[in-house]
């Protein structure tokens, strides 16, 4: 970020005790290094001359407007001096403390802690006490000190505060059970960019209320209004969670974000792809939040230095019980065509869209973090992988279909990741969920894999074959 062209750079006036050398020198040293780094500083060595009253000298500094801050540099002379009102620093003190009594705001008096005594305790002057001040008695954590009272002076906190958000859409909605979810969701985000150890605690309980709130979706025997209203109402739920990921991600915690999705998904396979759950509508919101929150997660990870977590979540199988037997299954199984959005809301709307579903996704999708081309890169890869599984499944194996990529199959191939694809660099990023170090490889197991996988719904013809894989993967223009 360029320097601010109206910047004010700050006046500060440094009082401190000459009783002690080493005193001396540290200030001298301090004033340079403050001086360098474009403070003006008003040090008595520069400043005060020959036949110059220098009880007006100091009083003129510590009162003057112009002056920003007045660092006072205390050490065990400095305090003693001041509480007995001796010498020049008692002069200053009997200037500055009327100033700071009754004023609990005040914060032009900086004091700079430069030893402690006998009882590990700052010496400070009595009317310092209360005082907050910057530590400086550990010479190796100077630097550290010295930026932080750098950033004090030119008002550039290191953390700055945030900027005042809305409140949460869930507070005003008395049908969201989101609420519990969205202040988890946050916590744990606060606990990744802070680097706080207790982000893997609170990730498994985000986890268990994600997991509460797939089934809290469930709509039984209700019309595509009601289901359609119920997937709209996930919309701020599902960007707070894809949020979590992308910050998991970006600090290098993507493997937390995979263990997360496998938890959720766990948790639900059973209650959302039973025979009985799949032969109605009920929980068609749930599925089409499951599906979008697997979209999101997989966005997440172009981040990553490479797609390794979300291989360890796609290789993951989860169970559920068909006609009493547990039957184990891969993420492909949640997504599933919706018939109360893509066949009775699109009948009944008459809009008339390959993929209402797809469609809906497009809509709820939040550029620049999450834009459209990301999710649509995301379905590939996801599909990409679930080819991978086709050629040693049972003919009845469902895969996952890019649906994103109804309308329009041109922009698969302008995609940033595909676009780059005779990289090696690129190629191997995506390797670990190709499972093929080898493009050329890659493409014939595709080929091959969709000759044995003729029991794919109708989807396929439109999408998966429509889809050059070999251009793709820039095998060939």
């Amino acid at each position: 970020m360029d320097i601010p062209k109206d910047l004010v750079k700050p006046k500060v006036f440094v009082s401190y005790c000459q009783a002690n050398p080493a005193v001396c020198d540290w200030v001298r040293n301090l004033c340079e290094e403050l001086v360098s780094c474009g403070v003006d500083v008003v040090f008595d060595e520069w400043d005060l001359h020959k036949g110059q009253d220098i009880y007006h000298f100091m009083e003129e500094n510590v009162v003057s407007s112009d002056t920003h801050k007045v660092l006072m540099v205390c050490d065990k002379h400095y305090a003693e001096k001041a509480d007995d009102r001796k010498g020049g620093v008692g002069a200053e003190s009997q200037i500055i403390s009327p100033q700071l009594y009754g004023k609990a705001t005040e914060t032009k008096f900086l004091p700079l802690v430069f030893e402690v005594g006998g009882d590990g305790a700052a010496t400070v002057p009595v009317y310092l006490k209360s005082r907050f001040y910057i530590d400086f008695t550990d010479p190796s954590k100077y630097s550290a000190k010295f930026e932080e009272l750098l950033r004090d002076l030119y008002s550039r906190p290191a953390r700055p505060k945030p900027k005042l958000g809305s409140p949460p859409a869930f507070l005003f909605n008395s049908e969201s059970p989101s609420g519990s979810l969205m202040v988890t969701a946050r916590r744990l985000k606060n606990q990744i960019q802070d680097y706080n150890q207790a982000y893997e605690g609170t990730s498994r309980a985000l986890s268990d209320e994600i997991a509460e709130y797939v089934v809290s979706l469930k709509r039984p025997s209700a019309d595509h209004n009601e289901i359609f209203d119920a997937i709209q109402s996930t919309n701020e739920t599902k960007n707070i969670l894809a949020d979590v990921f992308l910050t998991a991600t970006n600090h290098e915690l993507e493997h937390l974000a995979s263990r997360m999705m496998m938890s959720v998904c766990d948790l639900v396979s059973n209650e959302l792809l039973s025979r009985e759950s799949l032969s109605s509508t009920d929980f068609d919101a749930a599925r089409f939040f499951m599906q979008e929150l697997i979209l999101y997660f997989a966005a997440s990870q172009e981040e990553a230095i490479d797609y390794s977590a979300l291989e360890e979540f796609c290789a993951e199988k989860y169970g559920r019980r068909r006609t009493g037997m547990l039957e184990w299954v891969s993420f492909g199984e949640f997504q599933r065509t919706l018939r109360s959005i893509d066949l009775d809301r699109n009948t009944a709307t008459e809009a008339r869209k390959v993929s209402l579903v797809s469609h809906t996704m497009k809509q709820r999708c939040f550029p620049p973090r999450f834009a459209m081309e990301k999710l649509i890169q995301a379905d590939l890869l996801l599909s990409l992988r679930s080819i991978r599984d086709a050629s040693s499944a049972v003919p009845s194996y469902s895969g996952w279909v890019p649906i994103t990529t109804l309308w329009d199959h041109a922009i698969c191939y302008d995609l940033p990741l595909f676009s780059k694809m005779k990289a090696t660099e690129n190629y191997r990023k995506i390797s670990p969920l190709l499972g093929c170090g080898d493009r050329s490889n890659f493409v014939s197991m595709i080929n091959a894999s969709l000759e044995l996988s003729g029991a794919w719904s109708w989807f396929l013809n439109d999408t998966i074959e429509g889809i050059e894989w070999d251009v793709l993967l820039k095998l060939r223009d």
